[in-house]
């Protein structure tokens, strides 16, 4: 039976930058308004918002941004937690999806959605930084919200194991991969590279991501000049903004002279895995929950290497659709970037794999199929449930 209304769908991150969790909520929170849903998506309130929102107005969402939502980082007050009640219950919400950057699920926002009213409650964790000695009290409530809530939603095995170290049970955690928008148009390598002003016959390794030192760019930069380049052929595309790019720059400029390219924020990324022949990302941490950019590389036929921490081997198959290598080692990451472009066949095949396995496991339509039973009947029942009520109390 078709329900009377729309599934309502509230989104809380909070983020304030464009970044994998960023992406993967504006992807879902546009196809899911697409299959019918009415879907609100909220974001934290601060001087860099403006841009992000701007950013998933351009992907076709229009996002927002409140005050109520406070980031991992600062201390989640009581009076905090009052204001994003109001904000829940006034949105009317059916379910209330909470998206946090870190493995500490926020308990007075747990309890602020719980206290709203009745409404399914979901959490998903985007970390996969192993819990410490230091941060007891950290699991201890993230056990504590993980109890109030309905279901967790993590999108790799190592996220699912940060919260079962946390003491979350196994049946509350559900695994769903994420998924990105397969590119409309794959332009011709040439001409993306006539484009970004970068020689035809150049070996391009291109990386993406926030420039800051758990990435890991720096290790980058020094196993490319690492490999032999007498003739100069070799280019390093780096796209991203953060507060390492200065130092970066330096360092590059030193190592690399001539031959390293900061872009910056790149909008729009066809030509930018069009160009490449081999996409690094060399994560220096667990921290990293998976790696939406080794898929977006993928669904350009461009294989990837990344390292064997955190959500990463969810991401790159080792030797089937790209290479993995250990952190915060820069010989052997020059080691595998030397092998891929000493062998075109190889680079070939993985890259071909790698855009096989995107196609089936990380459009963004199949994880909006997942993410939808995973609301499920639940929310159906409850919205054709309350039609019910309200029609029979029309009747009396």
């Amino acid at each position: 039976m078709r329900p009377p209304r729309a599934p309502r769908l509230l989104y809380l991150t909070n983020s304030d930058w464009i970044g994998g969790m960023e992406r993967s909520v504006v992807n879902l929170s546009r196809e899911l308004t697409d299959r019918g849903w009415a879907v609100r998506s909220v974001f934290l309130e601060t001087p860099r918002t403006p841009a992000l929102l701007e950013w998933a107005r351009a992907q076709g969402f229009e996002a927002e941004s409140s005050p109520a939502l406070l980031s991992y980082f600062e201390r989640h007050t009581y009076r905090r937690m009052f204001a994003l009640r109001r904000l829940v219950a006034r949105s009317g919400a059916d379910v209330v999806h909470v998206h946090v950057g870190s493995n500490f699920l926020p308990l007075k926002d747990v309890l602020a959605i719980r206290l709203s009213g009745r409404r399914t409650c979901v959490a998903s964790i985007h970390s996969a930084e192993p819990w410490t000695g230091d941060n007891r009290n950290a699991r201890r409530k993230t056990r504590a919200a993980a109890a109030l809530c309905h279901l967790l939603i993590v999108h790799s095995n190592a996220t699912r194991q940060v919260l079962l170290d946390a003491g979350v049970p196994a049946r509350k955690i559900r695994l769903i991969t994420l998924g990105v928008r397969a590119p409309d148009v794959r332009p011709a390598r040439d001409a993306a590279r006539a484009r970004l002003g970068i020689p035809a016959s150049a070996f391009v390794v291109t990386t993406n991501a926030r420039l800051e030192p758990h990435k890991g760019i720096a290790d980058l930069i020094a196993a490319t000049a690492q490999l032999p380049d007498p003739e100069g052929s070799i280019v390093l595309q780096i796209a991203g903004e953060g507060p390492q790019r200065q130092d970066l720059e330096r360092l590059a400029a030193m190592l690399l002279p001539g031959r390293a390219r900061f872009l910056g924020h790149v909008a729009d990324h066809a030509d930018l895995y069009a160009a490449t022949d081999v996409f690094a990302m060399p994560t220096r941490n667990a921290k990293e929950s998976f790696g939406l950019v080794f898929i977006e590389a993928a669904f350009h036929g461009v294989p990837s290497v990344g390292t064997r921490v955190g959500g990463i081997p969810d991401a790159i198959v080792d030797r089937q659709t790209g290479l993995l290598v250990p952190p915060n080692a820069p010989a052997e990451l020059a080691v595998a970037l030397a092998r891929l472009r000493a062998d075109d066949a190889l680079r070939s095949r993985l890259g071909l794999a790698a855009q096989a396995r995107a196609h089936e496991l990380f459009t963004v339509g199949r994880m909006a199929d997942r993410y939808e039973e995973a609301y499920g009947e639940r929310v159906l029942n409850r919205i054709s449930t309350t039609g019910q009520d309200s029609a029979n109390a029309r009747i009396r």
